[in-house]
């Protein structure tokens, strides 16, 4: 039943992004090791969203972490972004995906033993 609640707020959160510019949300997944051909990747995505002009930009997480360099790089194209940014913790974001995820302007996740907070989730 919790699980229900965690999706039904992070689907609420969606529509109600959506709906008010009425413009896509564009989706980035980060499932695999964070490594260097991530980069390109992420930044791809992210200028893709900018171009279109979309409400939000989506970050898909479950990782269990890779090279902090190459999260720090992330990091810093999830930063300059000029569009809000929202990240799903799907199952984990451990170690270099944990400072990914943080970069991220809302943070929300699926697991119902952890609380990111207040931040609209």
């Amino acid at each position: 039943m919790t699980l229900i609640k965690y999706i039904a707020t992070f689907l609420f959160l969606i529509i109600s992004t959506i709906s008010a510019k009425e413009n896509s949300v564009v989706l980035i997944k980060i499932n695999s090791e964070i490594g260097p051909g991530l980069v390109p990747y992420v930044e791809r995505g992210i200028k893709e969203a900018e171009q279109e002009n979309a409400s939000a930009i989506l970050f898909e997480i479950n990782t269990f972490g890779g090279r902090v360099d190459v999260a720090t790089q992330l990091k810093d194209l999830i930063i300059n972004s000029t569009l809000p940014t929202i990240a799903f913790v799907n199952k984990r974001a451990i170690s270099a995906g944990s400072l990914i995820t943080l970069s991220i302007k809302k943070n929300c996740n699926g697991s119902r033993f952890f609380n990111w907070g207040n931040n609209g989730c």
